[in-house]
């Protein structure tokens, strides 16, 4: 089934127009970094039982850096942080008796990818009237 995200707004007056542009951009930059950050937990959330686990340092290793917007460039960060995470996640051979397998942030991230688009929307659309109505349109 495929996503979409659509936005509609409609205003009158040039006054009217200009007041809610302006801000627009901090709201919707808001809403846009929760939206992310509900993206990476709900990716950390899959992930982390498909995570190898032998003694837990793998898991221990879980990371989610605070998303951030820089220019057009939109970047959230996450995944394991020990010496040994990228080989774990590559080696489709090994074999993982207590728990886990190969692939276990990819294979998450893939099926999240299909939400992301639903996660702006629930994220933006509240945003987007708040903005409206704080430039006292509606």
């Amino acid at each position: 089934m495929k996503s979409s995200l659509s936005l509609s707004i409609s205003m009158s007056g040039e006054e009217s127009l200009a007041k809610m542009l302006d801000s627009l951009g901090d709201v919707v930059k808001e809403a846009s970094l929760d939206a992310l950050t509900a993206v990476e937990e709900t990716i950390m959330a899959e992930s982390f039982p498909e995570v190898p686990k032998k003694e837990g340092g793998l898991e221990g290793s879980a990371f989610a850096n605070d998303p951030k917007i820089e220019g057009e460039k939109v970047e959230a960060e996450m995944g394991y942080n020990i010496i040994y995470a990228v080989r774990q996640h590559e080696e489709l051979d090994w074999v993982h008796p207590l728990k886990g397998k190969a692939k276990y942030l990819e294979d998450p991230a893939n099926r999240v990818a299909p939400q992301i688009p639903g996660i702006l929307k629930d994220y933006l659309d509240p945003a987007i009237v708040k903005a409206a109505k704080e430039a006292d349109l509606r």
